[in-house]
């Protein structure tokens, strides 16, 4: 599922930033609707708030071109530590996982709804049901 590469990524990632509890694939590749050139997003929940957030964001150097973070902390607010600013977008996605009606429904799975602007892609429609793949920690069976 994982290519070598985004598996290396999530591997330094974690190994760099201290309070990592989960690591979740969201969007089109979990979804099975990506193309070959579609990014990959991965919501990461820490055991940490603001302040372990805000050293994320000083970590320019863990950023991937192909991936896109959202950081859950303090409970259920995430926010994008380092945003893409682009004509279509112009402020980093943030939120709460609660407007998102996260649900985790298996050691490996969670369902999600795109019910704002925030979750919206091409792939979804707003209200639809979107699943989430969990990659980190790997389950061993």
């Amino acid at each position: 599922m994982l290519t070598p590469e985004i598996t290396k990524f999530i591997d330094v990632f974690v190994s760099e930033i201290q309070g990592v509890k989960e690591i979740w694939l969201v969007g089109s590749r979990a979804n099975c609707t990506f193309k070959e050139e579609s990014d990959w997003d991965f919501v990461v929940f820490l055991s940490g708030n603001q302040k372990t957030f805000s050293q994320i964001q000083r970590r320019k150097d863990l950023r991937h071109e192909d991936v896109d973070l959202l950081i859950v902390y303090d409970g259920d607010k995430f926010e994008e530590p380092w945003p893409f600013f682009s004509k279509e977008r112009y402020k980093p996605k943030s939120g709460s996982l609660k407007d998102w009606e996260w649900k985790i429904v298996s050691e490996s799975e969670a369902r999600y709804t795109a019910i704002d602007g925030r979750l919206n892609e091409k792939y979804l429609e707003l209200n639809e049901e979107a699943r989430g793949i969990k990659v980190w920690p790997v389950l061993c069976t």
